[in-house]
């Protein structure tokens, strides 16, 4: 049977576009691309504090050790252990007669010494008019003008001597040279002292510290202030210094808190049991697993989990374990923290939290 031009034509077309609808049909559908699926930690930051206490001792920043500039005999003694003084306040007396006599000795020689000047001075201007009448020698001046040169720089010694006597006279009087109590005595009436020998002790008003002998797993982070108990009563204290060397037998080092001045505490004794007691912030401080710290080149860090996106995040290791580590961070608040795999991330890829 013979088929028209037209009618092949179109028999042509219709197996064309079923092939080609057929073909459509058979495509595979791709399959799409799997997230990195990743074990995740929540971490609930919340600012903590820890509690601890020490116990140390009251102590005063400045005793000055009191004592006589001259040597002598006690006279008097006005004040006792444990005394209040006064600044400027007298405390003991030396026998004054020696130097009393020493003074007025000085005295004597300025008297004699003056008249000497006085009569050489005359004697010059007496010479000085004789010699105008030819009736004196030059030699004879020039012996009365050395003369009076001399016993001028004796006066002028003289007068340095007295001056002296006097201030020694003075020093027989031992003075408080700060308000304060006195802490120590070692002296008596009627004993031969020497001069710059300690007599008494001054434990001066105010400046009163805490003294701790601090362990060495402390001394790196002592907060710089704490409350003191004293007596049942609590005081604020701040750091004020801290000696660089550890005692060797304890290691520990002795630190120091300074106390507010106030009239109670300079009434206190020294060397009374103080109890410190530290508060200690931890805040942002979190332990996770070991696997979940990422330690490269840079700085250490962890994977945080957000918006389905790997971010990294810089910590601060405090310290290890076999399993753990304990670390601070500014982590946001109910943070996840990729707790495995943190080799295998980078900043921004997408991820899938596992069930």
């Amino acid at each position: 049977m013979r088929v028209g031009r037209a009618s092949f034509t179109a028999i042509l077309w219709v197996l064309l576009f079923s092939s080609a609808l057929s073909g459509c049909q058979q495509e595979p559908e791709r399959p799409e691309k799997s997230l990195l699926k990743v074990k995740v930690v929540t971490v609930v930051s919340s600012a903590q504090s820890r509690d601890w206490v020490l116990n140390g001792t009251l102590s005063a920043r400045k005793i000055i050790p009191l004592g006589l500039r001259v040597a002598g005999q006690v006279k008097q003694v006005s004040v006792d252990l444990g005394s209040r003084v006064d600044a400027g306040q007298t405390l003991l007396q030396l026998d004054q007669r020696d130097f009393v006599l020493s003074v007025k000795s000085s005295q004597a020689a300025i008297k004699v010494t003056a008249a000497q000047i006085s009569q050489t001075q005359s004697d010059l201007q007496r010479v000085e008019a004789l010699q105008q009448r030819k009736l004196a020698s030059e030699q004879a001046k020039q012996q009365l003008e050395t003369q009076l040169k001399a016993l001028q720089a004796q006066q002028n010694a003289n007068h340095q001597n007295l001056q002296q006597a006097q201030n020694q006279l003075d020093y027989t009087q031992l003075v408080a040279v700060n308000a304060g109590v006195i802490g120590s005595r070692m002296v008596e009436e009627g004993q031969v002292v020497n001069a710059g020998q300690a007599l008494f002790q001054l434990i001066v008003d105010g400046q009163r510290d805490v003294a701790l002998s601090v362990p060495e797993a402390r001394i790196g982070d002592l907060p710089d202030s704490a409350l003191a108990t004293i007596n049942g009563q609590s005081y604020p204290v701040k750091l004020r210094t801290r000696l660089l060397q550890a005692d060797l037998p304890s290691r520990t080092w002795t630190v120091y808190y300074q106390l507010a001045d106030s009239a109670l505490i300079n009434r206190m004794p020294l060397n009374q049991s103080v109890r410190v007691q530290f508060t200690q912030a931890l805040s942002n401080q979190v332990q996770l697993p070991l696997s979940a710290l990422y330690e490269a080149a840079d700085y250490p860090s962890v994977w945080l989990l957000e918006n389905g996106k790997a971010k990294r995040l810089a910590v601060e290791i405090l310290r290890l374990s076999s399993e753990s580590v304990w670390l601070r961070a500014d982590f946001p608040a109910n943070a996840k923290v990729i707790a495995l795999g943190v080799h295998l991330l980078s900043e921004g890829q997408p991820l899938e939290e596992m069930p």
